[in-house]
């Protein structure tokens, strides 16, 4: 891989990438890598940042084109800053709009994609995939129009879950942590009707979905889905010409998949105590429920509870039906909660909680 082009450019108060003009409260030098299929800002200090992106970019961009069955035809341009104080120094939040953003310090602007890093290299991968997803699946279904400059109406009729979750699956291959979190919405009954969930917990629901779509049809369904949605204009004739079902078939079918699936994981582990002990109380609307998982001896099952940034850890004791909690903190705040924090296990050494 070669670089097809790099250039230095100064900026007091304000930038412009492309049409869309980004406001700074202070002077910062921007340089850039051009190549191909993307290019990639940086500025001082972020030099490193820039040349483990480039790498990483480049093969990503190919895997994701082969996942869709798709080549970009537009170049994408990512935007990195080196951390998330200098991103909310600029006024990305105000040009672009919250429900196109994919989740945590990414956002993305038509075909320009702003992150920040927060010192972890494993998130940034995370961040950069799905960058790409969404610039790739906005361009193969809208024509390359996001944020405020989406005019397509097909967007409209897109159901919540659509778009996140094919992101999230396109971004992050099924692991423990989602499976939990599925496992959890699946059992309580919670995504029995999940159109009355967040946004965050869609969010899930949609890359359970399409993760089961690859699982039951093939990983090419996925593409063919999108294809026919897209040339129908309709969101039912993809499920329906490709996968052979209509949408409320599908919705179904999804939920008895894994409610067996999961039925049959826990069966595997320990006898189901009475139904009485395991009800749940009925959940609040801003409490989210995950992490759910069962000590090595099946008598206790630790969970998290997330009230809108108000932790509480809790374990249950299934022989006498009594909930403890063993750590809580953080307060209730009106802003975007994180959930992915924090992660739980049972020891397989001593059976205790870390």
């Amino acid at each position: 891989m070669s670089i097809s082009g790099y250039g230095q450019f100064y900026t007091g108060m304000q930038t412009t990438f492309g049409k869309n003009r980004i406001q700074y409260d202070d002077e910062r030098t921007w340089s850039y890598f051009r190549y191909k299929k993307y290019d990639v800002y940086f500025y001082q200090g972020g030099l490193s940042l820039a040349i483990y992106s480039t790498t990483f970019i480049n093969q990503e961009i190919a895997a994701m084109s082969k996942k869709l069955d798709y080549n970009l035809q537009k170049k994408i341009r990512f935007i990195l800053f080196n951390d998330l104080s200098d991103l909310k120094e600029t006024n990305i939040g105000l040009i672009t709009k919250e429900e196109y953003n994919t989740g945590g310090t990414i956002h993305i602007v038509d075909n320009k994609v702003f992150i920040s890093f927060n010192g972890n290299h494993r998130d940034l991968e995370k961040k950069i995939r799905k960058g790409i997803a969404q610039v790739m699946i906005n361009e193969l279904m809208y024509g390359g129009s996001t944020g405020s400059t989406i005019k397509n109406s097909i967007l409209l009729s897109f159901p919540s879950w659509y778009v996140d979750g094919l992101v999230s699956y396109l971004a992050e291959d099924w692991n423990t942590e989602v499976d939990n979190i599925v496992r959890d919405g699946i059992m309580s009954g919670r995504y029995k009707k999940f159109n009355r969930l967040s946004r965050e917990q869609q969010h899930y629901v949609g890359h359970s979905i399409w993760h089961y779509i690859d699982e039951r049809f093939g990983k090419q369904a996925v593409s063919e889905v999108l294809y026919m949605a897209k040339v129908n204009r309709n969101v039912e004739s993809g499920f329906l010409y490709v996968l052979g079902m209509s949408y409320k078939m599908l919705l179904k079918d999804w939920y008895e998949w894994y409610k067996k699936r999961y039925e049959f994981d826990l069966s595997d582990e320990f006898e189901m105590p009475e139904e009485s002990i395991l009800k749940r109380r009925k959940n609040k609307s801003k409490r989210v429920y995950s992490r759910a998982t069962i000590s090595s001896d099946g008598r206790y099952v630790a969970y998290v509870r997330n009230e809108i940034g108000k932790v509480k850890v809790r374990v249950l004791d299934l022989e006498k039906g009594r909930r403890n909690t063993i750590l809580k903190f953080g307060y209730k705040l009106d802003e975007k909660t994180d959930y992915s924090y924090p992660l739980i296990t049972w020891s397989p050494i001593d059976n205790s909680l870390t």
